[in-house]
């Protein structure tokens, strides 16, 4: 069994604050990390854990809306902040905050959407991880969207309101 690196190359109580910023999502084993970020936390030190909470409903993001497998994936990858909050206090953590720390804001009007550099499909991680026909599903869905509302004689809006979140725990 391979040893964690955290577990491997630092002595415990070793750090004030430990930041894991859009990492928990891509982990095979999300808690392991809080616990070794617990383990190496001096006392009154912070696990600050920042990302996206597709799990809040409150993300306006047209890539959700358009490829819908990204968005059931984002669901089963990403840990619920609630859920987050069990393993630091199951780790020794407390003190637990969660606050809005940055909100991603864009929108592109009709075809513009094309022109956006994250819609293509290797540019984040919601997209690199859709087959090619999910990723051509999705762009369908733009386009008659597009379609849609020019039929209308309407343009059609595809925005990005996404906060991200930072939950704190601290080692008591």
């Amino acid at each position: 069994m391979r040893t964690p690196i955290a577990e491997a190359s630092f002595a415990a109580a070793s750090f004030d604050v430990v930041f894991c910023v859009n990492v928990i999502h891509h982990l095979q084993r999300p808690m392991d990390l809080v616990r070794q970020a617990s383990r190496l936390l001096r006392k009154g030190g912070a696990l600050a854990v920042i990302g996206g909470g597709p799990h809040q409903g409150s993300d306006q993001w047209y890539l959700y809306r358009c490829f819908e497998e990204a968005y059931r994936r984002d669901l089963a990858r990403y840990p619920g902040w609630q859920v987050l909050s069990e393993w630091m206090a199951q780790a020794g953590l407390s003190a637990l905050e969660l606050c809005e720390v940055e909100r991603y804001r864009s929108s592109y009007a009709g075809r513009q959407v094309f022109d956006d550099p994250f819609l293509q499909q290797g540019s984040r991680s919601q997209l690199a991880l859709l087959s090619q026909a999910e990723y051509r599903q999705g762009l369908a869905r733009i386009e008659a969207e597009i379609r849609a509302a020019e039929g209308r004689g309407e343009t059609a809006l595809f925005e990005e309101d996404v906060p991200m979140l930072m939950l704190v725990g601290r080692k008591t």
